[in-house]
């Protein structure tokens, strides 16, 4: 996966941002086109002991913010059981729109409009 994400910096095909405090990386998001003018959130992750401190939505008003400037129209993503709450995406305006079946078991789709 890491490799995958360096190609995708390398050929900028997407936009990764990276949350600091005191030298240390404490969140990372990575964002890449998805189809049309919408694009993917593949994943936001903020340190266990940094979370409900305001990073993780630092850095997604920080890409909400450069894929309006890209001319995205929406970031989608994709939220199973027992993963993030939902809560902290309806914050920003995030709008259900569908379910995918897996394995483990249903992803619902949500997107965030961009503005």
């Amino acid at each position: 996966m890491a490799r995958q994400w360096e190609r995708m910096i390398e050929s900028k095909a997407g936009i990764i941002l990276v949350a600091e405090e005191n030298g240390q990386v404490v969140g990372f998001l990575v964002f890449r086109w998805w189809f049309g003018w919408n694009g993917w959130l593949e994943v936001i992750a903020v340190r266990e002991e940094r979370r409900g401190k305001g990073v993780g939505t630092r850095l997604m008003r920080a890409l909400i913010e450069r894929a309006r400037e890209m001319g995205y129209r929406k970031i989608c993503f994709a939220v199973g059981l027992g993963e993030a709450p939902i809560s902290f995406y309806e914050k920003l305006g995030a709008q259900r729109f569908g379910e995918l079946p897996e394995e483990s078991g249903t992803l619902t789709l949500y997107h965030i409009p961009v503005k």
